[in-house]
């Protein structure tokens, strides 16, 4: 007998790959909240900005960042949206005399335009928390939500409660004074805002867009989001008030070509970069008379601890500070502090600023480190009185505590 012919294995098809799914954006059902628009030039409760230099770098006269404006927004974003920016935000929706919880958050928002000629035109923008709506204005009041949103040039003086323009920017006081009568005393859209008296291009651009919206305090609805991209950088998180007289460009808006530009404006890509070439260290106030205490690493290897020792010319000591709010070790400059299980250690920095564990905010005004991830929480001694080879830890911020303040130096 013939034996059976055994059957032919057939290959198995191989798995067809699956294209990685775009990010899409939240289900939640959006909520209404009220708008109105504002641009005061003062610096704002989430640090989003500078310190013009014909002020002499004074810390307490911070003034708006100009990339706090609305730009256009990529083409075919996730969120369908024509512009992203910023606003001032109600207690409603987290805002707070400093640094709250809606720093740095997103929403998307979406409204109708209700002046004429418009059409009802919808649009929709992202907007990033980058200051407060105080209570005493009152569609901030108590448990109302609402979004003040940053338009150069359309601040209604009569009504501002922190107007600084006159003293913070009077290169540009021409152009931030160009819209605030826009739909006050006259209903024509057309009339009563030039923006081109600005000559900075990125504040005439901000200008020029929230005019094309055709909003006159529209009620808007609004899901908050993860925030894209192009708006990863907040003023607040890279700038810290430094001690110069630039604009920075790494708040919020992309680069813009600048053709002409008042002296307080930046002249080159190097100016923007909000960073200390300068080696330093990092003193505690937490200093002696005899001995003032400075951070050092135990050794320079991967997760080396960082504790206080007393200050000396040790290279170890030595420390500068990146654009993307990472501190260098001199000794070996390929490591950089961080949080680890919420103890100071080295780790390797991030060329490009991608690892959130090495970047932190040193705050001029009250002198602490805070972690970026967490701004709550800042680099402290673990001890009231100071002790060789003590460690440093991240901590819960006490403005008591002289164990949390530190002196770049």
């Amino acid at each position: 007998p013939t034996p059976p012919t055994p059957p032919t294995p057939t290959p198995p098809t191989p798995p067809t790959p699956t294209p990685p799914t775009p990010p899409t954006p939240p289900t939640s059902s959006p909520k209404v909240a009220t708008t109105t628009r504002y641009w005061d030039c003062s610096g704002g409760a989430c640090g989003c900005a500078y310190l013009p230099g014909h002020l002499g770098g004074d810390f307490s006269k911070p003034a708006h960042c100009y990339s706090n404006a609305l730009f256009e927004a990529p083409p075919n974003n996730v969120y369908g949206a024509n512009f992203y920016g910023t606003a001032a935000v109600s207690k409603a929706l987290g805002g707070g005399d400093w640094l709250s919880d809606a720093c740095g958050k997103c929403w998307k928002v979406t409204g109708k335009a209700n002046v004429p000629g418009y059409n009802g035109r919808e649009t929709t923008l992202v907007l990033r928390g980058a200051n407060y709506c105080p209570p005493n204005n009152a569609a901030c009041a108590e448990g109302l939500e609402h979004f003040d949103i940053a338009a150069p040039g359309f601040d209604v003086t009569a009504y501002s409660l922190s107007n600084t323009c006159r003293t913070r920017e009077p290169a540009e006081i021409a152009g931030f004074e160009a819209c605030g009568d826009w739909m006050i005393s006259s209903q024509d859209p057309s009339i009563n805002c030039e923006c081109d008296r600005f000559i900075d291009p990125t504040l005439k651009a901000g200008c020029e867009n929230f005019l094309s919206l055709g909003w006159d305090n529209v009620d808007v609805t609004y899901t908050e989001v993860s925030c894209p991209e192009e708006m990863e950088t907040p003023c607040y998180e890279n700038n810290n008030y430094p001690p110069f007289g630039n604009i920075p460009d790494t708040c919020i808006a992309p680069t813009l070509p600048v053709t002409e530009a008042p002296t307080s404006a930046p002249t080159s890509d190097e100016s923007n970069e909000c960073s200390i070439e300068e080696s330093f260290q990092i003193m505690s106030t937490l200093g002696s008379d005899d001995s003032n205490w400075c951070l050092e690493p135990v050794g320079l290897i991967n997760n080396s601890f960082v504790v206080i020792k007393k200050c000396s010319n040790a290279k170890m000591q030595n420390w500068k500070l990146d654009k993307f709010g990472q501190f260098i070790n001199v000794a070996r400059k390929k490591f950089c502090l961080a949080n680890k299980n919420s103890s100071l250690v080295l780790t390797t920095c991030s060329k490009h600023g991608k690892k959130n564990s090495s970047k932190f905010i040193y705050d001029l005004i009250d002198t602490s480190i805070s972690y970026r991830k967490n701004m709550k929480l800042v680099i402290s001694v673990n001890g009231a009185i100071p002790v060789d080879g003590m460690n440093t830890v991240m901590q819960k911020r006490n403005y008591s505590s002289l164990g949390q303040t530190w002196i770049l130096q």
